[in-house]
């Protein structure tokens, strides 16, 4: 049995609610993944109106072992994210849609990890950086030092390669 598995044949008219836990031992299923600790809620409610099933996802939660983008130092992330789905019957095999989801008549449940996988992901903020706290960031302030020491200052300020097509553009 899989704790990420909502019943979808046989069910009654109406909404049904079902929330999952998302903690670390979820993410070690997926490989590579980037996430190994969070604390993550996931209420997915399943609407079945003239037969036809929806599903809406509302997913909040925190990770926390990303890393800051200046100084690489773990920090937590809060994660929000909601989202709908239809479920449709098919015949063929057909991927998962970004709006709907194909199942075939013989399935009676939906596997929810992979999707909740792929909606937290797709939820994680592009930026990730330490908070501010009286006017600064909370970075690691020796990383930050060596950063900038290490930094290689040479390069020019434009690419040469360009600057044929500036006097070009220039004299026209």
């Amino acid at each position: 049995m899989n704790y990420y598995s909502i019943l979808i044949k046989g069910v009654e008219e109406g909404v049904h609610s079902f929330n999952f836990n998302i903690k670390d031992a979820f993410f070690k299923k997926f490989e590579k993944s980037e996430i190994t600790k969070a604390d993550i809620c996931a209420n997915v409610v399943l609407e079945k109106k003239n037969n036809r099933l929806t599903l809406f996802f509302n997913i909040s939660g925190k990770i926390n072992n990303l890393l800051c983008d200046l100084c690489a130092e773990s920090i937590p992330v809060s994660i929000q994210t909601k989202t709908k789905m239809l479920i449709q019957e098919s015949s063929k095999c057909l991927n998962l849609d970004d709006e709907i989801i194909y199942v075939s008549k013989n399935n009676n449940k939906i596997i929810l990890d992979s999707l909740l996988f792929e909606l937290i992901t797709v939820a994680i903020p592009t930026t990730r950086r330490h908070k501010f706290k009286n006017g600064k960031r909370e970075c690691d302030k020796e990383m930050l030092r060596l950063i900038e020491k290490y930094k290689n200052h040479s390069f020019p300020s434009t690419d040469p390669r360009w600057d044929a097509l500036k006097e070009i553009k220039i004299k026209q």
